[in-house]
């Protein structure tokens, strides 16, 4: 176990440099946009990107108005912030998905405690692809392997998205009843932008093409800093007549084009009771949105 934990912990590190090495672009593809927060007499904060600024008023753009005037007598302090890059980690919150999907000609790779791998790809800005594998064969466990098909329907522009999605795969183990099918369909609102949201989500779960129980979810993020966001995510299911409630929480870690999340999921069951464990997942996005 000591050596399993080391292992774990000596991998996150690694994962946490190659983040800060990745999240380096090259500057001509850095937004140059400078980020201030201002402070009136009046006692009220705006934050946003400095459009324009003149003797008389500075323009800013914030996350509630495409271009605020506020004038120059009435400012008690201004005070530059480090630059907000856009969120492209969104379309993910630990292991589930939320509507803001991969854009056209955008791929994602995610990786969630060592073992669970997958593969996305924005097919179009509404349709996003992904393929997965287990590698808990490794420490002799079953191989797994799935897909992952998701379609956003946006009703009202980077406010309110719903989702509808599927899973498909097959869990291959060493003795036959190791070996079977699994499948989810599910359907998901998320309100909120890139920056702010929370989804919830229902769906039905089924093995070996049965059809036998209902899941809900509901997920949320916020971000607290330009790096740094807040992370929810939770469901709640019954597996042999058990009711199963998890619930997970913690930080994103975020570059550019990667991401690093740590936390906590709380298992609580009827028959064994309440139990905490860590959780730690690994985001790559590449490629470039086609316009």
């Amino acid at each position: 176990m000591e050596k399993l934990l080391t292992r774990t912990l000596v991998t996150f590190l690694v994962f946490f440099y190659l983040a800060e090495i990745f999240s380096q672009q090259p500057a001509a593809q850095q937004d140059t946009s400078v980020w201030v927060v201002v402070r009136t007499k009046g006692k009220k904060a705006f934050y946003g990107k400095r459009l324009y600024e003149d003797s008389a008023y500075l323009v800013l753009q914030t996350r509630q108005f495409d271009s605020l005037s506020v004038p120059k007598n009435t400012i008690r302090s201004m005070r530059q912030m480090r630059t907000l890059f856009d969120n492209v980690h969104a379309p993910r919150y630990f292991a589930a998905t939320s509507g803001h999907g991969l854009r056209k000609g955008e791929g994602s790779y995610d990786n969630n405690m060592l073992f669970l791998n997958q593969v996305s790809y924005g097919l179009s800005d509404r349709f996003t692809f992904g393929a997965g594998f287990s590698a808990a064969v490794l420490l002799d466990g079953p191989l797994a392997f799935w897909m992952t098909p998701k379609y956003s329907i946006p009703l009202k522009k980077d406010k309110i998205t719903l989702v509808v999605g599927g899973i498909h795969g097959q869990v291959l183990g060493g003795y036959e009843v190791d070996n079977y099918t699994f499948s989810a369909t599910y359907s998901q609102v998320t309100v909120g932008s890139r920056d702010a949201n929370i989804t919830l989500g229902a769906g039905l779960l089924a093995s070996n093409g049965q059809w036998r129980t209902p899941i809900f979810s509901w997920a949320g993020t916020i971000r607290a800093a330009p790096r740094v966001a807040l992370l929810l995510e939770g469901y709640t299911f019954e597996d042999y007549g058990s009711r199963i409630t998890l619930t997970g929480a913690g930080l994103r870690f975020m570059g550019r084009r990667v991401a690093l999340d740590a936390g906590a999921v709380l298992s609580v069951e009827a028959d064994y009771g309440a139990f905490l464990v860590p959780w730690g997942s690994l985001h790559i996005v590449f490629g470039r949105p086609k316009i």
